[in-house]
């Protein structure tokens, strides 16, 4: 099965307030579709420095003659938003599971009978399970992110899988 077929299966099926908290692959690989192939010889490709700061912007960091094209700024800048928001994303989650995690590991040092450490061993199994769905996330994410890059240092011959991927 192709990537961006799973992908899209994958999201229909985590409900529509999980479809926004994917990599917009397929829009990605439009733009690259787009942009004109510009493949460059082996010895003039440069990975590009890529600070915080670059990747906001999209250009900056970059020699003059670097310089990316606006079909390239524009691909850069959907996928920073993307990275953006599912950072974000984690975060919220991270913090919110250190949280339940504290709350529940409390509740089981107070806990005086068997019914209670039995309803809080089934809240553990329960947050265990979205611990391993946020990780399935990641993962499919960070494939999604991988491939696009992939793409597109194949397509424009500038390297940008390097310095996001370190």
């Amino acid at each position: 099965m192709k990537f961006g077929k799973l992908l899209k299966e994958t999201t229909e099926g985590m409900g529509p307030e999980m479809t926004d908290l994917f990599v917009r692959y397929k829009e990605l690989k439009k733009y690259l579709k787009a942009m004109k192939k510009q493949k460059q010889p082996a010895g003039q490709q440069a990975a590009m420095q890529h600070d915080e700061d670059a990747s906001h912007s999209g250009n900056q960091g970059l020699a003059p003659e670097d310089a990316l094209s606006a079909d390239e700024t524009a691909f850069v800048n959907m996928l920073n938003e993307d990275l953006l928001r599912f950072n974000r994303f984690f975060i919220d989650k991270e913090e919110d599971s250190v949280i339940k995690l504290q709350t529940l590991s409390d509740r089981i040092n107070a806990a005086s009978s068997m019914e209670q450490l039995q309803a809080l061993k089934a809240e553990l199994v329960d947050c265990h399970g979205e611990m391993v769905l946020l990780l399935h996330w990641s993962l499919l994410n960070y494939a999604a992110v991988v491939k696009i890059l992939k793409k597109h240092d194949k397509r424009s011959g500038l390297l940008l899988r390097a310095p996001y991927l370190a």
